[in-house]
């Protein structure tokens, strides 16, 4: 079956290049991803070379970043003109400064929303977006930010997000939370809004954060006992990303001056789960690489990886 990721991080030093990440791809049998950074690591300049090179494997999001109002939307609309698929928006922004989804509207692309409240005051700005971009679409990875059923009880005029045709939540971050909770949450999703409108992501390489493999991403439905039919599980996993996020685009490099890394959020690397072991992006980046390197999922998970250079190290230590 062929398999489209529908969110990952590529950027520098923080997650992986582009290389790298086509390489975790291949060796998962993942045709296409949709690849990101992240306010901690926004290398747009890697993103933009991911789609130069490899036009038919990679669709990139971008950053709302720059030194003030306008240089916010400049920035947009150079991400927008170099071929970039769509933008990655937290909800706040998207209450606050509605008028930078004109830009991505203009060009027919994605609002990737991003909070915990995206059913908040943002969704009535983000229905009339849909409506009036119909060729453009919302995309909400992380289950849309939602963490149980119980939030549907009333979600008032906010309903009009999650019915909308053009609506597409992600299934990512999938085990960021209790799984029996999870996994109904999941459940009601596929009845409510329908398979057509689910994506699979792999937030890779956060899911190793967690101690969470790509292969264990990518079979968490199963593993919650959902049962899509096999055209619905094409969809999920393939067809639904394909039609809403890869037609052609054409792609060009964007101009060194949109560089964002000055207006990164620093913040170390946490693992296993989040305080109990953080280290900085550049150690990091060398330990990840050697586990790649080593065969990585492949061989053994990332907790056994790490657990077994501090038995080494511990053991030259006694020594």
């Amino acid at each position: 079956m062929k398999l489209i990721d529908a969110y990952a991080h590529v950027s520098l030093p923080r997650f992986l290049s582009a290389e790298e990440f086509l390489w975790v791809m291949d060796e998962n049998d993942v045709d296409a991803a949709i690849i990101s950074g992240a306010e901690t690591c926004p290398d747009v300049m890697e993103l933009s070379r991911a789609i130069v090179t490899w036009p038919s494997r990679f669709r990139a999001v971008g950053m709302p970043l720059g030194r003030d109002e306008q240089g916010v939307a400049d920035a947009i609309r150079a991400q927008m003109e170099a071929g970039f698929l769509g933008i990655r928006i937290p909800a706040s922004t998207v209450v606050q400064h509605p008028q930078l989804l004109d830009i991505i509207g203009e060009s027919k692309g994605v609002v990737f929303v991003m909070g915990p409240d995206v059913f908040g005051p943002a969704a009535m700005v983000l229905c009339k977006f849909l409506d009036k971009y119909p060729h453009s679409h919302v995309c909400a990875p992380h289950f849309a930010g939602i963490a149980s059923v119980d939030f549907f009880e009333d979600i008032g005029e906010a309903r009009c997000l999650l019915d909308h045709p053009n609506f597409i939540i992600g299934f990512s971050r999938q085990g960021a939370h209790e799984p029996a909770i999870m996994g109904s949450l999941a459940a009601f999703l596929a009845w409510r809004v329908g398979w057509s409108r689910l994506v699979w992501g792999s937030e890779y390489p956060v899911c190793l954060w967690r101690d969470e493999t790509y292969d264990w991403t990518m079979k968490w439905i199963d593993r919650m006992s959902l049962t899509p039919t096999d055209a619905q599980r094409k969809g999920f996993y393939y067809e639904n990303a394909k039609r809403y996020f890869f037609a052609p685009r054409e792609v060009h490099p964007l101009a060194a001056k949109w560089n964002m890394m000055s207006y990164r959020n620093r913040a170390p690397v946490w693992l296993f789960p989040r305080k109990t072991l953080e280290l900085s992006e550049e150690v990091h980046r060398t330990l990840l690489l050697n586990y790649l390197s080593r065969g990585g999922e492949k061989k053994k998970s990332y907790r056994e990886f790490i657990a077994s250079l501090l038995i080494d190290a511990a053991r030259r230590l006694e020594g």
